[in-house]
């Protein structure tokens, strides 16, 4: 049996990853603060720990845990949030992953270390050089990109200095249910409160549609983040990313079919981000070279089950 040890088990991915690596006969540890409202109820026999990764009681836990693979996933994740607290994504990010990582080094060096980057990394590229390749240049463009960069860096230290196994996974838009806090997951959390306002001409207010994103269902990242800790190479990055890019207009134009209310959709200034990739989308090629992965769940039946469980939660 395989023991694992994850980070931001609470959040989106991990609350996944915990119920796929539960399913498939692992020994699953959790360490992260859990954040009101995400909901996460682990299976029986999962052993969480409350704990800021930023804390030194992580030595100890990371000790007793002996973990055989590593999830890093824990962070502050949002870009919006990063620009109105850039200090406190900086101090979770990079110093919460310095901190495990010299943890795990110092107790259970023969482990692999799966850290979960971000597409931010990249910033903008003209659309004629997209998708973009894992060797691309590297300009984030917010506070949350510029920390995930640094965090790249932080592990590639402890690869080649300290030798350990640290496998990058620069991850793209991943959706599906139980999402929060990006563009899907407010879609649908307004047009389930508009369904349960019953109004017969519903407005909602977006900001911009035209952006393209290359979205992949949550259960495919998982399965990504699998394949890495398996077969992934130390200091090397991997995209995880759907195949091809879709505008956000046809994202907001397949959830409207699914919704029991007439929506009349204007414009709003004030929901632009002061900064916003036109489109991200990358280059898969790397990591399906590992293996059987394929960003494989269809798109419509990610956004009909994301709607779904915001119905009935």
């Amino acid at each position: 049996m395989t023991r694992v040890l994850i980070t931001g088990a609470g959040g989106f991915i991990g609350q996944h990853l915990v119920r796929r690596l539960v399913e498939d006969g692992s020994e699953v540890w959790t360490v992260g603060i859990q954040e009101e409202g995400t909901g996460a109820v682990f299976a029986d026999g999962v052993r969480s720990i409350e704990l800021d990764i930023r804390s030194e009681e992580l030595h100890g836990v990371i000790a007793d845990a002996s973990p055989d693979v590593v999830f890093h996933l824990a962070a502050q994740s949002y870009p919006m949030k990063s620009w109105e607290f850039p200090q406190m994504t900086i101090d979770a990010n990079i110093f919460g992953t310095h901190n495990l990582l010299a943890a795990v080094q110092s107790s259970t060096p023969d482990a692999a270390v799966v850290l979960a980057s971000s597409s931010a990394v990249y910033g903008v590229f003209p659309e004629e050089s997209l998708p973009v390749k894992e060797e691309s240049s590297l300009v984030p463009l917010h506070p949350y990109g510029v920390t995930k960069l640094a965090t790249e860096s932080v592990a590639r230290m402890f690869a080649e200095v300290h030798g350990l196994r640290c496998v990058l996974a620069r991850i793209f838009n991943t959706i599906g249910p139980g999402k929060q806090g990006d563009v899907v997951g407010d879609f649908c959390n307004r047009l389930v409160a508009l369904e349960s306002d019953g109004g017969e001409h519903a407005k909602l207010k977006v900001g911009n549609l035209e952006s393209k994103r290359a979205f992949v269902d949550v259960r495919d990242t998982v399965r990504a983040l699998l394949l890495l800790a398996e077969k992934g190479q130390s200091g090397e990055a991997y995209n995880i990313s759907g195949s091809r890019p879709v505008a956000i207009v046809e994202i907001l134009q397949t959830l409207l079919k699914y919704v029991n209310v007439q929506v009349d959709v204007s414009k709003d200034v004030d929901l632009l981000r002061p900064a916003d990739e036109p489109v991200i989308w990358g280059d898969n090629t790397k990591i399906r070279a590992l293996g059987d992965w394929e960003a494989d769940i269809l798109l419509d039946q990610t956004l009909r089950e994301a709607l779904e469980w915001r119905r009935n939660n």
